[in-house]
């Protein structure tokens, strides 16, 4: 390479980087000018994501970091609750559609979204943007399927929720038991075992099977109880729900895969 090359590659990665910088400064004057000078609600009129785009020369995500830190701030302004509501989903909803890999804003907005007007369509409207613009994450799945249940009361849509964060590449290791704890309040403890020995069934970490019959000893103890307290309801269990204790927690026991296997 020669040293004129060098000398305009130096230069240009030194121009962006000053530009970037430039851009950041003007938009926090003009957006700290702009909240010091204008009503809250009238921040639902902010342009949409395109004219943000050219505006910011294609730093979407700097942009989207910077509304995300003066829309937390905005949070504790006081204006008609309806628009505040209003004005939580557009500002989120434009910092997603600068960056749509911010999985903080999807969960948080729709959690502020929620703590504002409960049972809000909004918020898991929020969600399910993210789910959709970050198909192999999980956290949109998990934050939808608690407030299904917090604010709706609706185990189904919440257990829909963790069933599809279950299939995402990075679930964190506690999601199957959330699972299997919901699926044994609504669909019954055989088939939340069942999810927990298929999880197990899949892996050959010791460490992680370990933890799924530690779920399990759980799940059992749950069962006991609710037989201890509703006994009528167990009485007259088919053959293929009345689990022994060593069966119901053996991880390599799957009766499922031959129809002929007795409990």
């Amino acid at each position: 390479m020669t040293l004129w090359k060098r000398f305009l590659q130096t230069f240009l990665v030194f121009a962006v980087v000053v530009g970037g910088f430039l851009v950041i400064a003007w938009l926090q004057k003009d957006i700290d000018h702009f909240r010091q000078n204008t009503q809250p609600d009238s921040l639902l009129f902010l342009p949409p994501s395109e004219v943000w785009h050219a505006a910011v020369l294609g730093h979407d995500a700097m942009a989207a970091d910077l509304l995300w830190l003066e829309g937390i701030q905005l949070l504790s302004c006081e204006f008609d609750h309806r628009r505040k509501v209003a004005w939580i989903y557009r500002v989120f909803d434009l910092i997603t559609d600068l960056d749509p890999y911010f999985i903080s804003a999807y969960r948080f907005g729709g959690i502020f979204l929620d703590i504002f007007e409960k049972k809000s369509r909004l918020s898991i409207q929020l969600l399910e943007k993210g789910m959709m613009r970050n198909p192999d994450d999980y956290t949109a799945y998990y934050e939808a399927a608690m407030l299904s249940v917090i604010s709706y009361k609706d185990r189904a849509a919440a257990i829909r929720y963790l069933r599809q964060g279950v299939r995402k590449k990075n679930f964190p290791d506690w999601l199957p038991s959330t699972l299997a704890v919901y699926l044994s309040k609504e669909e019954g403890f055989e088939e939340a075992r069942r999810l927990l020995v298929d999880m197990g069934h899949q892996s050959n970490m010791d460490g992680f099977r370990q933890y799924l019959r530690s779920r399990l000893e759980v799940l059992w103890r749950d069962r006991a109880r609710a037989m201890k307290n509703n006994p009528l309801a167990y009485a007259n269990l088919p053959p293929e729900k009345q689990w022994t204790e060593e069966k119901f927690l053996d991880l390599d026991y799957r009766p499922w895969e031959n129809d002929n296997s007795n409990h």
